[in-house]
């Protein structure tokens, strides 16, 4: 539906379209102006790859901001938020607004500053942790002792006005089936506890499935058999656990045994600086001071062999769509929207309005391939990266995980392809190295959503050669992110192509049944090998994680509304009691 530009607000809107070309010498086109009108009226609108979301966002910010709200616009890192805040800034400067940008490791003058500004950059994390840091302050001052010790406001951030979502679909949707919790931390774990965990990270390497433990279908989650319990009495261990009991330590191996089979290095989380720093799942990129609870982040910083930091116990609790809903109007703007539709819908009462691209669509989508083994996969992704780039063209190939792009770079390398390999490590790099990913015969191979949010401009012999070929090894978990890695070809009107190179190897296919039935489906196609219908496999096993993924997103909400009621019939605070 066309939301047509109201009297009133046309003058307004011409103004920000001029500052803009002034400012920028880049003047929204027709496209871009009924995006941010559109969001303007509390929408989440999906606009193609490429088409100038972040100078679109500019038309309702200001707009929410001459009526006197709040502007709070959400993106996906801290680098987006300070390159957006700096590039758009001059717009917003000269209309008369004002700019801030929270970043992570800022103290609480320097977000409370950024905060006085009419329109605020940072990632909904931040956002959101200071929201619960505010409301934790509220408690301590609602001590009288120490109400006369403080010093300063009371809160950072300023009551909600207008949040604008970028990425909605990952924010609002992926990443929201994990809440965001203020914890508080020792330095050091105690000896009893320590030990344990040391201990259980070496005892669970021991311990064999279906002998020592058997694993639950659904959760994962191991279970010690009566075998497994009995080699564990069998075995020494540290004095300094002979505080705990045998059901404590059973807890710990079981917990250690998950931890292995569950978590990956490279893949859900590195160790960089001496410390395990997750990487999330659906972006492939670093999420500084996010840590898993229960004991999960210990159990692998034991296996890493890293100092323990063990939580003393949560402090404050918001889940995002608690966050959400504080907002009077809420907005997004995303690649992928669509898919998400009925749920953006249903949880935060926002419709999805399609943009059309302003220049027609070139991208041509090539056949999806399926082969047996992983082997005969990245085999025929070399070939047709030589192929490609021997056409002059540039190559973009999307891998799930860090471990994944490594994988293909040596395979690359070994074939005498230079390349380049963009892991989501440090944005700052990252949207460098995308920037250059339109040079002619430049093979970039990055996790797939590495450098989403930046510009690749193709070199003019790369669009006369058929521009950017994209190829996805693997589907994700999201068909909305495989769409995304779609999107980074073919912008703008550009030439570009697309292509899925797959295999029955691929982690999705296990992920969605279980390895004994991935592995009984692999010898059925080894019998009769069936392209067809092997793609089809890996699509259903793709559409059952994303089930998956939304009834825990459903549990999520159920269970934090149940919380509240609990809660608030207790007479209790739902965002700092609510949290054991």
């Amino acid at each position: 539906m066309f939301l047509p530009l109201l009297p009133h607000r046309r003058p307004e809107c011409d103004r920000i379209c001029e500052a803009a070309a002034q400012v920028l010498g880049l003047r929204p086109y027709p496209v871009q102006i009924r995006g941010g009108l559109a969001m303007q009226g509390s929408r989440v609108v999906e606009m193609q790859t490429g088409e100038g979301k972040t100078l679109t966002a500019t038309i309702p910010a200001a707009l929410h901001a001459w009526e006197g709200r709040v502007v709070f616009i959400a993106t996906a890192n801290d680098y987006l938020a300070r390159r957006d805040a700096q590039w758009m800034g001059p717009v917003y400067e000269a209309l008369g607004l004002t700019v801030g940008c929270i970043q992570a490791g800022q103290s609480r003058e320097e977000r409370r500053d950024a905060y006085a500004c009419q329109i605020v950059y940072g990632t909904a994390r931040e956002f959101g942790f200071d929201y619960l840091r505010d409301r934790l302050e509220e408690r301590r001052r609602s001590d009288p002792r120490a109400a006369l010790l403080a010093v300063g406001p009371l809160r950072v951030q300023p009551e909600p006005g207008f949040l604008l979502v970028d990425e909605a679909d990952s924010l609002l949707i992926d990443e929201a089936r994990t809440p965001l919790i203020l914890s508080g931390f020792r330095d050091r774990a105690d000896a009893a506890h320590e030990a344990c965990y040391r201990w259980a990270a070496a005892e669970a390497v021991e311990l064999r499935e279906g002998v020592h433990y058997l694993r639950d279908r659904f959760s994962g989650w191991p279970g010690l058999t009566r075998e497994g319990r009995a080699r564990l009495r069998r075995t020494p261990m540290p004095p300094a656990m002979e505080t705990l009991t045998l059901t404590d330590v059973h807890h710990f191996v079981e917990r250690a045994v998950f931890v292995n089979h569950r978590y990956q290095r490279d893949r859900h989380y590195v160790v960089r600086d001496g410390r395990v720093q997750i990487v999330d799942e659906f972006t492939g990129r670093i999420q500084p001071g996010r840590t898993w609870n229960d004991g999960i982040h210990q159990a692998i910083e034991a296996r890493e062999g890293l100092p323990l930091t063990v939580e003393t116990g949560y402090l404050a609790r918001v889940t995002m769509q608690e966050y959400v809903a504080r907002f009077p109007e809420v907005a997004g703007m995303t690649g992928t929207a669509r898919e998400a539709a009925r749920e953006l819908r249903t949880i935060y009462g926002l419709r999805v309005q399609t943009i059309p691209p302003h220049r027609p669509l070139r991208r041509v989508c090539w056949p999806a391939a399926v082969f047996h083994t992983r082997q005969e996969k990245y085999a025929a992704i070399v070939r047709e990266i030589q192929q490609v780039r021997s056409q002059g063209r540039s190559v973009l190939v999307g891998t799930p995980t860090i471990t994944a792009s490594q994988e293909l770079s040596d395979r690359l390398r070994a074939a005498g392809i230079e390349h380049v390999v963009l892991n989501a490590l440090n944005p700052e790099e990252e949207a460098g190295i995308v920037a250059q990913a339109g040079q002619p015969r430049r093979v970039t191979v990055a996790t797939n959503m590495a450098g989403r949010g930046t510009d690749i401009r193709l070199h003019e012999e790369v669009r006369r050669a058929g521009g950017l070929h994209v190829i996805a090894t693997e589907l994700h978990a999201a068909a909305r992110i495989d769409r995304q890695l779609e999107g980074r070809c073919g912008r703008q009107g550009d030439p570009g192509s697309y292509r899925q190179i797959l295999s029955l190897e691929d982690e999705i296919l296990v992920t969605a049944v279980g390895e004994d039935e991935a592995q009984r489906l692999r010898e059925q196609f080894a019998a009769a090998p069936d392209a067809a219908r092997a793609l089809a496999l890996l699509r259903q096993a793709q559409r059952r994680i994303e089930r998956e993924h939304f009834r825990q997103r459903q549990e999520l909400m159920q269970f934090d509304r149940e919380l509240h009621r609990a809660t608030a019939a207790l007479g209790l605070d739902p965002v700092l009691d609510a949290v054991e």
